[in-house]
């Protein structure tokens, strides 16, 4: 199914579409081959994962631009002519891109499904369970290789970020 791109919309479930995602993504030296490699199918469904991720991410500030709009963005966060509230922000793509490769990293191979965590012990006491995964102990590498970072999605979006403080 086709990525909705409409903004404001109703029935919307990405940010960016396909088109904008390989066109930005063909410029990651290390993640371009692997992002080429999957499926139109499976890169969009990565994106609308970026995009559930990326609403859910921070409260943000100011107010949906229609009440019916199915995403957070665009929002009217009172700057018009640098925020307008009627488009989407380059900023907000790119960070739903940005957020789509480190979703990537925890896939397996090219099929675009989570990979399988190897538990190591399972225990249970008095029916309580827990279970304890094997650490990925590369994650840290895979996100610097793949060129994807959470600071960096916080960085495009500072300017949408509510402020976790009351002002006096």
């Amino acid at each position: 199914m086709a990525l909705v791109t409409t903004i404001s919309g109703t029935t919307s479930d990405s940010y960016a579409t396909l088109a904008e995602a390989d066109s930005l993504l063909a410029d990651r030296q290390w993640f371009s081959t692997t992002w080429d490699a999957f499926s139109d199918a499976v890169k969009e469904k990565w994106l609308r994962e970026a995009t559930r991720s990326l609403d859910r991410l921070h409260p943000w500030r100011g107010d949906l631009s229609e009440d019916s709009q199915r995403l957070s963005f665009p929002r009217d966060i009172g700057d018009a002519t640098t925020y307008p509230s009627d488009e989407m922000h380059r900023n907000i793509k790119e960070a739903q891109i940005e957020l789509a490769v480190l979703l990537q990293a925890k896939q397996d191979s090219t099929s675009g499904d989570i990979e399988f965590r190897t538990e190591t012990a399972v225990g249970a006491l008095s029916g309580t369970v827990s279970v304890n995964y094997q650490s990925r102990l590369d994650s840290g590498g895979l996100q610097r290789t793949q060129g994807g970072n959470i600071s960096s999605v916080n960085a495009l979006m500072r300017p949408w970020v509510s402020q976790p403080f009351l002002k006096r």
